[in-house]
This record gives C-alpha cells, sequence and structure tokens, in this order.
C-alpha cells in the first residue's frame, strides 16, 4: 500500500490533499459507475467523510474545478444543477498519461545527470585546488575542456570556443565522417561559416570515407561555391582505413573532439589542458590534408 502511495505522489497525485478527498467523497455518492452526482449529494457525503465538518462551497468547487482539468472528472451542465461523475476509465487514461510524462522527465534528468557525471569525472583534483588558490588571490585561470552532449549542445561549443575572436589567417580544420545532419539544421550554419570567410580565415575540411552521402555532396557544392568568391577554403579527400581523430580545429589553440556520433557527443579542448593529444590531431589531419585531393578533382 505504501508503495502505492509513493507513485501515485510520484506523479502528483497526494493523497491527502484536499481535491482527492473530494475526488473519494464522489465515487461513494455514485450508485453506479455512469451515474452523475449533484452538488448537493456530493458535499452530504464529504461532511460523512470528515466527521460532520461542512467545509466551504467556494474550496469544494475549488476541488472540482482541478479535477476536472487534471480529467479525473466529468460535468453534466446540461440542467440547472451540474452532474459530476468519475470512473476507473478516466483514471487509467490520465494516470498512463502521468506515468508516460514523468518518465520522460526522468529520463532527461538521468541524461542531464550523466553528462554532469562525465564533467566531473573529467576534473583533476589537483588542477582544481590550483583554480581555488587562483581564484582566492585573483589571477586568471588556464583554460578547461568542456563537454557538450547532442546537437545544440555541440553547435553552442562550436560556436563558443571555435568559431568566437576569430583573426584573420586563423585556420579552422574539420573532419567530416562524425558529421550528418539533416539540410534544414545545415543551412542556419552556413552564413555563420561564410562570415568566418569573409574575415579572411582559412577553413579546411578533410574526408577520410569513400565519396558519397547527402551531406558530403552538399558540402562539395558549398566549397565550390565559396571557392568562386575567392574565400580561402579547401576540401580534400584521403582514403584511409583506419580511425583517426574526429574534430573540428580552432587554429593550434585546440579543437572540439567528438568522442561519440550516437549519441553525439564532444569535448572542447584548449591546447594547454592536452597538448600532445591536440598536437597530434593537428599534425595527423595536416598530412592527410597535404596527400589528399581536392575535391576539384572529383568533378560536379
Amino acid at each position: 500500500m505504501q508503495e502505492t502511495w509513493d507513485v501515485l505522489e510520484t506523479v502528483g497525485f497526494d493523497m491527502k490533499r484536499k481535491d482527492m478527498i473530494v475526488l473519494g467523497a464522489l465515487l461513494k455518492s455514485q450508485s453506479e459507475p455512469k451515474a452523475f452526482v449533484d452538488f448537493e449529494s456530493l458535499r452530504e457525503q464529504l461532511a460523512k467523510d470528515e466527521g460532520g465538518k461542512k467545509g466551504k462551497d467556494s474550496l469544494i468547487y475549488r476541488s472540482l474545478s482541478w479535477l476536472e482539468q487534471a480529467g479525473l472528472l466529468q460535468v453534466d451542465r446540461s440542467g440547472h444543477k451540474h452532474g459530476y461523475n468519475s470512473n476507473l476509465g478516466m483514471m487509467q487514461k490520465v494516470l498512463k498519461q502521468r506515468i508516460k510524462t514523468k518518465l520522460s522527465e526522468f529520463a532527461k534528468e538521468s541524461k542531464a545527470l550523466d553528462v554532469d557525471i562525465h564533467v566531473i569525472s573529467e576534473i583533476n583534483a589537483n588542477s582544481l585546488a590550483a583554480d581555488v588558490v587562483a581564484l582566492a588571490v585573483g589571477t586568471q585561470l588556464a583554460e578547461r575542456p568542456f563537454f557538450a552532449q547532442g546537437w545544440q549542445n555541440i553547435v553552442k561549443l562550436l560556436d563558443d570556443k571555435v568559431y568566437r575572436n576569430l583573426k584573420k589567417n586563423d585556420i579552422i580544420r574539420f573532419t567530416l565522417e562524425w558529421y550528418d545532419r539533416p539540410k534544414e539544421l545545415e543551412e542556419p550554419r552556413v552564413d555563420i561559416i561564410e562570415k568566418i570567410l569573409k574575415e579572411g580565415v582559412e577553413v579546411r575540411g578533410l574526408e577520410h570515407r569513400k565519396l558519397g552521402g547527402k551531406s558530403y555532396q552538399r558540402f562539395a557544392q558549398l566549397f565550390r561555391i565559396f571557392i568562386q568568391k575567392g574565400y580561402k577554403v579547401g576540401l580534400r579527400v584521403r582514403l584511409r582505413e583506419d580511425s583517426t581523430y574526429q574534430f573540428v580545429g580552432r587554429s593550434s589553440e585546440g579543437i572540439l573532439l567528438i568522442v561519440s556520433e550516437n549519441p553525439l557527443s564532444g569535448t572542447w579542448l584548449p591546447r594547454s589542458a592536452n597538448p600532445e593529444l591536440v598536437d597530434n590531431a593537428i599534425q595527423s589531419f595536416d598530412r592527410d590534408y597535404l596527400e589528399g585531393s581536392e575535391i576539384s578533382s572529383f568533378g560536379e
């Protein structure tokens, strides 16, 4: 019984609240499941349930209104006096929806908790202690890695860490293997890329797989347009069987490393946080880019 009470409270039904007491009185007043009960009969039953105490009509009406909005009762307004009815079918429908909604909320909370756990697990206690000291004495903190999961969060990390405050002759490097977004999600990003190119930033794209796929074809077409406009861009193909780093890089300052494609997850790694990994990723990219073939050589 306690377990049932706990579940009901979890989905938003506290059986001790006035609304649920009114519902109980209504159910007791019904002669059969389809019967409608007038207000006077309901109030009489409620007085019995509460030891003869007559509650305020306004509070009872307020509870009836809440129960109707919650889907736990229906009102017959066809006559001079309203009739009220509730039944098992209505409760089943409401509870199924409440349980579905609550499970969805729990799933979102669990995913957010997973992200927090990942972030916390990556924290080095010694580095954190150094940050506390730096904050205490008013010195500038060293940049730390940032984790993101899901397309929208990855995009925000790109804008904040890779694309923000770029200067002329900076280089953006990106691999294509991880990228597989619908066209409608891709289009809003085109203006951002072109704005970067107009500022004199160079953009280098690299594909390691065999040519194909709608996303790749859209990239190829877009880069041809950028090349025609005189921007510093390159899109090259360097086939390789083994796996390599998947990332978007900002010059030699750091990379947004893609750590999982499903679910899409990435970590911004400033070079100060892991110089060996960042340098290896950029060197590997540059080697493949140098050996790769320009997209123009593959024709239209």
